[in-house]
């Protein structure tokens, strides 16, 4: 859950994640920790079903792309096969599982991170919305036509923009809306 909130500061996707799930429904315990050994070894087939029918190309595409990020990592046999050897010299081949876990820490800071933004989007979006809004309530109060600049403002919200330019935005409706406000008080005033 906090790898899917922080995974595009990890440079992943929804597909990437999926194998990654499709891969930790292979490990035995419910919870990854550092007592148990951490390597899956399914095939690629296997995988690529659990992986809600991923192509088996699309799937090492996604594999290599969770080695990168430094989630997993691979542990090969001599002839390149993923399989656990039982008897007197055990080894386990596949997919190591604990760079997972000792990232884990980092994940969840990430996500903390990601969520904290994401709600600073949230509102300075909504602020810039109401900004508008009352500077043009004010407007047609004056009978004025909405500048360009703030039809503009309009049509660069329909974006996903970043902090810095919703930041910006912000700062201009702010602007607009001040000087309609004031242009109305102007208007309205009594001679005395």
């Amino acid at each position: 859950s906090a790898l899917k909130t922080a995974r595009r500061r990890f440079g992943l996707n929804d597909r990437n994640l999926t194998v990654l799930s499709a891969l930790l429904s292979f490990f035995p315990d419910r919870d990854l920790s550092g007592g148990s050994a951490l390597v899956v070894w399914p095939s690629n087939a296997v995988l690529s079903e659990r992986a809600n029918g991923i192509p088996e190309s699309s799937l090492r595409r996604h594999l290599q792309r969770l080695i990168e990020a430094g989630l997993i990592a691979r542990q090969d046999s001599p002839n390149g096969k993923r399989y656990a050897r039982q008897g007197p010299c055990p080894a386990v081949f596949g997919f190591s599982l604990a760079p997972l876990l000792n990232r884990s820490a980092e994940i969840e800071a990430a996500a903390a991170e990601e969520t904290m933004m994401q709600a600073e989007l949230r509102a300075t979006r909504e602020t810039v919305i109401l900004l508008l809004r009352d500077t043009e309530k004010t407007l047609n109060a004056l009978n004025a036509p909405l500048p360009e600049a703030l039809i503009e403002i309009r049509r660069d919200l329909r974006r996903t923009l970043p902090l810095t330019a919703l930041k910006q935005l912000e700062r201009l409706a702010a602007r607009r809306c001040h000087h309609a406000l004031l242009q109305l008080e102007r208007a309205t005033e009594v001679p005395g």
